[in-house]
């Protein structure tokens, strides 16, 4: 079963297996970068969630509903953008065998990915969750570079037994596909 849910992963992230270097390429549920996201909701079902930063413009919405190979699915756009203009894009897998298989998980698909890429460059680095004050909550990232700096990340969320309890969190797999402008607003929002 669980070789099942990877496979389809692969299939629903990387339908052509032509090489692709445009991130409109890749898809998540069918949906793309670029895409409007009221061309898969209606506006009434779009639940907006805006972060406490006030430097932050982007605003995101999630569904988990009639969903074929993730658990949840996470969309961006910029706040002011009337067409909702999908900026990043991200697949939720829920990992109930902890790190290791999650990771075994994140390097497959990071293998894939690089296949149909031709030019990209690779950090792999490994963090404390943000929020977790005690540090025992890590987050280990691969982010597959486009040259125009638009960028995939393939990243494994494992809590703390303690931050789980208090926040109801999940560990995690998320595939992550992001415009360069998405990335840049977010890194200047937190400086």
């Amino acid at each position: 079963m669980k070789r099942l849910l990877f496979i389809l992963i692969l299939i629903v992230i990387f339908q052509s297996q032509t090489k692709a270097d445009d991130i409109s390429d890749f898809q998540i549920e069918g949906m793309s970068i670029g895409d409007s996201l009221l061309d898969y909701l209606k506006i009434s079902e779009i639940k907006k969630k805006k972060s406490s930063n006030k430097k932050l413009k982007i605003v995101r919405a999630s569904i988990s509903n009639n969903l074929k190979t993730y658990d949840f699915v996470q969309f961006w756009w910029f706040e002011d953008d009337k067409d909702f203009k999908i900026v990043g894009i991200a697949g939720e897998i829920i990992i109930n065998n902890g790190l290791k298989g999650c990771k075994k998980k994140q390097k497959e698909i990071v293998s894939e990915i690089k296949n149909t890429l031709t030019e990209f460059t690779i950090n792999e680095d490994e963090n404390n969750y943000y929020d977790d004050k005690s540090g025992k909550s890590k987050v280990y990232h691969y982010a597959l570079n486009f040259k125009n700096k638009d960028n995939i990340n393939i990243q494994c969320y494992i809590f703390s037994k303690n931050y789980k309890k208090t926040k109801n969190m999940i560990d995690n797999l998320k595939v992550m596909i992001v415009t360069k402008e998405m990335d840049n607003h977010f890194r200047a929002a937190f400086r």
